[in-house]
């Protein structure tokens, strides 16, 4: 099964109604993996650009990690490197 936050970005791309049938099928075989995806799809758009990236997710330019977490997380929010760097760090 894929984890919480490859299946979030599942339910905010997919056409609703497969959603409904790959939600149905989680909840019967991993309830509380739903609960994660739930939490997961609630994050502000900068932690799940910064959750991705952090996973192996890749910018445009192809690049991926910590720093361009980092990055991106200042980009979006406006903060300085110390507060992307904790707000990160925190995820």
């Amino acid at each position: 099964m894929h984890d919480a936050h490859e299946l979030a970005v599942f339910f905010s791309e997919a056409d609703t109604p497969y959603k409904t049938v790959v939600l149905l099928e989680v909840c019967k075989r991993e309830p509380d993996l739903l609960l994660s995806i739930l939490r997961d799809m609630t994050l502000e758009p900068w932690k799940q650009e910064c959750l991705a990236l952090l996973n192996g997710g890749t910018t445009p330019a192809g690049r991926t990690g910590k720093i361009e977490a980092i990055k991106r997380c200042r980009e979006l929010t406006g903060w300085n490197l110390k507060e992307a760097k904790d707000a990160v760090e925190a995820l």
